[in-house]
Parts: C-alpha cells; structure tokens; sequence
C-alpha cells in the first residue's frame, strides 16, 4: 500500500504543468525561424476550448531535398494542474510544409508539441531540445494566476476557477498521513 502511495504522490507531482519549461506565463513559444531548420512556423493563438488549434511549419529546403523525416507529438495541459501523456500527431505534408491541428478540452492552459526530425540514417534531432514549444490559451492558470484574455481577477469567464495545485498539494498530505500512519 505505502509503495502505490508513493507511485500516486509521484505521478501527481510529474503531472503539473511546469512554468518554466513552457516559458513565462501568457508567452506563447514557436521555433525560431534563424535558429532551427524551419523557415516558417504558426500556430492557432491563443488557443481556445473546443475549437480548432492548427499548427503549420515549413522546412528550410535543404532539409526537404534530403528526405529528412518528421514527426510532431502534442501535450494539453489544463488548469487543474493535470497534463495529458503526449499525444503523436498526424502530419499532412504539402512539399516540405507540414500541418497538423487538434481540438483542446474545456478549460485547458496551453497546448504543448515538439517536433522531431530525423535524418536518412535514422538519427533524430528534437526541436525544442528540451521542453515544449507552448500555445497558451484565451483563460489560463499558472503560477498562481489566472491570465489571458477571457480571464478575469477569480477564473475564466466562462468557468469557475479551478483547485489547481491546491488540490494536488491536499492529494500529496493525504497520501503521505496515510503512509506515515502505516509504518
């Protein structure tokens, strides 16, 4: 029982929503064309429950003349402090423009994806290296806050607020009462 305890505390912590890798709050974060190999990218910003979110970049030409593979996994995050397991895209590929688009769920922060390149030779390169590359959304949570512009002072408009990190703060107590209580 202590061990399944110790798992859920774990996998609660893992599942927050982690500022400082989607980068700050309300800022949505897409590759950067004089960096990276894509020489266009956009995405459905900011994203919104229930509609649509699209996401369409290109490839610097180089890149297309070798074949160079791709693939995109997407992550939603919602204001619950909860992200989903990342998701693989289905990519539509227009001559080296590639597109791809997802529905998020009632109240959800930002929509998360990377992208992966991969060479003729099997090799891959991640786009961002570490992290997500983040859409946030019209009303979300973060770092204590509500933001965007269906936010208002105590939650979405639309919506009430939700527990957020409180909820799973109380999760984690309660699981480690319990353990301490069974030693």
């Amino acid at each position: 029982m202590r061990r399944a305890l110790v798992i859920l505390a774990a996998v609660m912590l893992l599942s927050l929503p982690l500022s400082s890798a989607a980068g700050n709050s309300g800022e949505d974060r897409l590759p950067d064309t004089e960096t990276t190999p894509f020489s266009s990218a956009s995405a459905t910003s900011p994203s919104v429950d229930g509609e649509l979110w699209e996401l369409s970049f290109s490839l610097d030409q180089g890149y297309v003349d070798n074949n160079t593979g791709v693939e995109v996994i997407s992550q939603i995050c919602t204001n619950d402090g909860v992200c989903d397991p990342p998701v693989p895209q289905t990519l539509e590929n227009n001559g080296g423009t590639y597109s791809t688009s997802l529905t998020p769920p009632e109240d959800h922060t930002y929509v998360n994806f990377r992208i992966t390149l991969i060479d003729e030779d099997g090799n891959e390169e991640y786009f961002p290296s570490s992290s997500w590359y983040t859409t946030w959304s019209t009303c979300y949570y973060d770092d204590g806050k509500w933001g965007g512009v269906d936010a208002g002072e105590d939650g979405c408009e639309k919506d009430s607020p939700g527990f957020g990190l409180a909820v799973v703060v109380s999760g984690i107590a309660m699981a480690a009462i319990i353990s301490s209580r069974r030693d």
